[in-house]
């Protein structure tokens, strides 16, 4: 006899999927922060392992803060509504 899923029964299931990729999650960025650590220490910028491989990089990063800049400039809100748009965004959040 095949049971069906509830509602409840699959936001568990997924709860409890989520759990453990969170758990994974957390280990792969203490990995990587260890990974860069050393990289930066060494002076490395190519890891081989025996299967995969990584590249380090550093960069400087340059971003416009356009809220202050369009405060700045005195754009009123109804020149910032003309130039804004919006998109319809559906989600499922699913906490424990």
């Amino acid at each position: 006899m095949k049971v069906e899923n509830t509602v409840e029964m699959l936001v568990d299931k997924v709860g409890a999927m989520k759990k453990i990729v969170a758990d994974y999650n957390r280990e792969i960025k203490a990995l990587e922060e260890e990974i860069k650590d050393q990289c930066q220490k060494n002076d490395i910028k190519k890891v081989y392992g025996s299967v995969f491989n990584a590249t380090y990089v550093e960069a400087n990063r340059r971003v416009l803060d356009w809220k202050t800049l369009i405060d700045d400039m005195g754009v009123d809100s109804n020149t910032r509504e003309k130039y804004t748009t919006t998109s319809a965004i559906f989600s499922l959040r699913i906490g424990v």
